[in-house]
């Protein structure tokens, strides 16, 4: 199974797949907008804005499975915070899960498919993953996704490249993007 057959529901209710996007460089994004790394949400945007055109994308998936961050906020609603305070135009998914027993067929692929999920070294994200780690000792130990903002970077072949937690900023990848959307073996 390529990534390319998953399908999954936009915001809008009508079905997206991720075929749609063949040979594009994709950026893909759970996220929540009450979520302390939300501000994320406008880098995500300034760097879709910019490659866009040259074959790039960015997918945000929310999710209201960590803290309850999103917990029974209707899609529609935390579409429009996305667009009122980050000018998001990005696609949407409908909520999902990303972990656990109902995690979405994607995110199994992704989590199956991906390379180590990179993390940021500075002291801010040790004491994030310290505090998590404590927090959710059952949940913190597996390979699955641990919070809101693991970004899945997927190559022009349709390859998971890259994952990167939340502690990693979207402009902090922005090379990775570049290098990828430079890489026209697959054009």
């Amino acid at each position: 199974m390529s990534i390319y057959d998953f399908s999954f529901t936009k915001i809008d209710g009508s079905e997206g797949v991720i075929g749609e996007y063949l040979y594009n460089v994709i950026l893909i994004v759970n996220i929540a907008s009450r979520c302390v790394f939300a501000d994320q949400l406008s880098e995500l945007e300034a760097l879709y804005e910019k490659y866009n055109d040259s074959g790039f994308t960015v997918i945000a998936f929310p999710t209201d499975e960590f803290n309850d961050d999103m917990h029974a906020e209707s899609v529609e609603r935390i579409k429009q915070f996305c667009i009122r305070k980050h000018s998001v135009t990005f696609p949407f998914a409908d909520k999902c899960h990303v972990r656990g027993d109902e995690i979405h067929p994607l995110f199994r692929y992704l989590s199956e498919n991906s390379p180590a999920i990179k993390s940021s070294n500075n002291l801010k994200a040790k004491l994030f993953h310290r505090a998590m780690k404590a927090k959710y000792e059952d949940t913190y130990t597996d390979n699955s996704i641990k919070w809101n903002y693991t970004k899945f970077l997927i190559d022009r072949s349709g390859a998971v490249a890259d994952c990167f937690d939340a502690t990693v900023r979207p402009l902090q990848i922005e090379h990775r993007i570049q290098h990828l959307l430079n890489d026209i073996t697959y054009l």
